[in-house]
């Protein structure tokens, strides 16, 4: 089984990286690793990128394969986004999404959320899925024991559970006093 989780950027997914990696012994952890020119991540895989998002339509589906949707607060998001230099993700693609972007930043920001995120809904709705089981994980509900284990349930993950969640309770502080 390879697990795939997606999110928008600035949504968790380095800490959601580190509580799985050193933590989790039976599966690879990887994030924002370079797509495979196979098309296929190896087994045994948990996969955790913004930019899974962009690639999904090519990557070659395993009838077992699991996908985490983690999410977080749109304006969150956004005004995270904005924080950032202008040339941040925001201006790094708007020249393949419009022949002229919008006027302001924020507006920018508001379209690439609602782009990303119709996205992963299409493809959560769509057929590519099959027979693959599917996680939605609130960034900000996911830190508590019952919404953790559901993950570790979704790939008969094995290792240490309590130091997993321990890392992503400490990552999560960390974001809030960044706020």
């Amino acid at each position: 089984m390879r697990i795939f989780v997606l999110a928008h950027p600035n949504s968790g997914t380095r800490a959601f990286y580190h509580a799985c990696k050193g933590h989790i012994t039976n599966y690879t952890v990887g994030h924002e690793t370079n797509f495979p020119a196979s098309g296929t991540y190896p087994d045994n895989h948990i996969e955790i990128s913004c930019r899974l998002v962009f690639v999904l339509p090519s990557i070659r589906p395993m009838s077992d394969d699991g996908y985490v949707w983690l999410h977080r607060n749109r304006n969150d998001v956004i005004e995270s986004w904005m924080k950032r230099s202008p040339t941040f993700f925001v201006e790094h693609l708007d020249h393949l999404i419009w022949n002229t972007p919008p006027a302001s930043l924020r507006e920018r920001c508001e379209l690439r959320y609602d782009l990303i995120q119709l996205m992963i809904h299409h493809f959560v709705a769509g057929k590519v899925l099959g027979k693959s089981q599917f996680l939605s994980l609130d960034v900000e509900e996911c830190g508590t024991f019952t919404h953790w284990s559901r993950l570790w349930h979704l790939g008969s993950l094995q290792g240490d559970f309590d130091a997993s969640l321990a890392t992503w309770g400490k990552w999560q502080e960390k974001a809030r006093r960044l706020k």
